[in-house]
């Protein structure tokens, strides 16, 4: 079984919702010290109140779209709570928009947040000043859209691939600092995320998109408990992947 000591610090983005707030709560549960972040510090306050360590469980408000601020915000967290173990990063946006009606500022917006933000905080972490002398490992978010073609995502798909593209190219110089890389790749997720888009989408299709995966819709805390291995020393010889969980979708 994974566990974790309290020296063990984590940094979680997008914790006040979904994939990041069923790892940051199941990091915390297994002995971890989690520092969750996210826009709504409302939000997270409610998380806090569910996690099961809540000494070792704080929250600070930050928009991580702020990417030139990034390495400071990181600093300054490990300034307040000490070397980071891993940081986990599922702060990012979805939109659904045919290519047509897609903007050059839609596109930037959404690479703004679900890449170059990625690209800061995987800077930061390797710098030696700020993780744990022991390694760190970051584990980003992706999405099967990435690799499948779907109506309305190509601008997300496009920023998700280049996400999985981070991963790839820049896992041999960060082994050399100690630092492992990984993407977690989700199929649909039932998140307030995927509720949004879902309005925007017929009956008919959600049900296509459920009839599509062979294992059924996935839960947050499917994604967590693949992120909680990646962030462990279990998974100290794995690095440079991108981990599909999509209850089978891709097989199809």
């Amino acid at each position: 079984m994974i566990t974790f000591e309290s020296s063990d610090t984590f940094l979680v983005t997008g914790a006040g919702s979904g994939l990041g707030e069923a790892t940051a709560l199941k990091l915390n549960a297994l002995g971890a010290t989690v520092i969750a972040v996210g826009r709504d510090t409302g939000k997270l306050e409610d998380v806090r109140q569910k996690a099961a360590m809540g000494e070792n469980f704080h929250i600070t408000g930050f928009d991580l779209s702020r990417t030139d601020e990034i390495g400071t915000f990181v600093k300054g967290i490990v300034k307040q709570y000490g070397k980071l173990s891993g940081v986990a990063h599922f702060a990012g946006m979805s939109s659904l928009f045919p290519l047509r009606a897609t903007s050059l500022e839609t596109i930037r917006e959404m690479f703004e947040l679900n890449f170059f933000s990625s690209y800061e905080l995987l800077k930061a972490m390797n710098d030696k000043r700020l993780k744990s002398p022991d390694g760190c490992s970051v584990v980003l978010v992706s999405s099967i859209s990435s690799m499948r073609s779907f109506e309305g995502l190509s601008a997300y798909g496009a920023s998700k691939g280049a996400v999985d593209a981070l991963v790839r190219s820049s896992a041999l110089e960060l082994a050399r600092s100690s630092v492992r890389i990984n993407s977690i790749v989700p199929g649909h997720i039932e998140t307030a995320m995927t509720q949004q888009l879902a309005a925007l989408q017929s009956d008919e299709y959600r049900q296509e998109i459920e009839d599509s995966y062979p294992l059924g819709a996935g839960e947050p805390e499917d994604v967590a408990n693949l992120a909680t291995f990646l962030l462990s020393g279990t998974s100290k010889w794995i690095t440079g992947q991108n981990i599909v969980v999509d209850g089978g979708r891709t097989l199809n």
